[in-house]
Formats: C-alpha cells, sequence, structure tokens
C-alpha cells in the first residue's frame, strides 16, 4: 500500500523489478495521482501523518515494493498486521488463479466479516 510518496522504502528497491508491480510502475501511478501535488501532505503521505492508534487491520504481501510502506502504516496506527510471505501486490486478484491466492483472500474475507459482525 502506498502510504509515503516521499521516499522510496528498501522493499521499492528490493522487489523494484520481476514481482509484478514494478518500482517504475508505482513511479507512473504516483505521477499521475499526484504530479504537483505537496507529496508531504498526509492526504498523500498518511505515514507522515500522527494519526494515534486506530482500530485496523492491514494486509501486506511478501513479494510487494510497497510492503514496507504498508507495515509502517500499520505500525504507526498500532494495527494488526498480516504479511502474506509469499505472494505479490494485488494478489486478491489474482484468487481464480490458484489455490493458495483463494486462500489468502478467503483469509481476508474471513477478517472482514468478522470484524463487521462484533458489535459497535
Amino acid at each position: 500500500m502506498a502510504t509515503d510518496l516521499t521516499r522510496r522504502h528498501p522493499s521499492r528497491h528490493l522487489f523494484a523489478d520481476g514481482f509484478m508491480l514494478t518500482d517504475r510502475e508505482v513511479d507512473w501511478f504516483q505521477h499521475q495521482y499526484a504530479a504537483t501535488a505537496d507529496r508531504t501532505d498526509p492526504r498523500l503521505s498518511p505515514l507522515l501523518a500522527d494519526p494515534g492508534p486506530t482500530p485496523a487491520t492491514v494486509w501486506t504481501a511478501g513479494f510487494d515494493p510497497l510492503r514496507d510502506e504498508g507495515e509502517a502504516y500499520a505500525h504507526r496506527l498500532n494495527a494488526t498486521l498480516h504479511r502474506e510471505p509469499d505472494l505479490v501486490h494485488g494478489y486478491l486478484s489474482f484468487y481464480p488463479l490458484s489455490r493458495r491466492f483463494r486462500t489468502a483472500a478467503l483469509a481476508v474475507a474471513a477478517e472482514i466479516r468478522a470484524t463487521l459482525a462484533k458489535p459497535a
């Protein structure tokens, strides 16, 4: 998850090529989204905000150039963090392709279902 448009976190370099989403594509998307915007604005880079503890769950993929940003954001929120260590960015979109993608998608769905079932 892109949460800091001000710098490249280590996973951007580590998984720059060959793992679905490339570093170059991340740059392209960020330029399309915020070409002239102030990238330090917390609305673009929520990792830079001070949200305080926020009930949240963040799921990341082990082979994702945005993994480190997502995990840093989860820590910043004091959120529950789940990493799917063997998957790539966008893995929820690939659920029909293999049992592994489907298992991961079902785990996310189960977490959402359980969260929504909790009394307010």
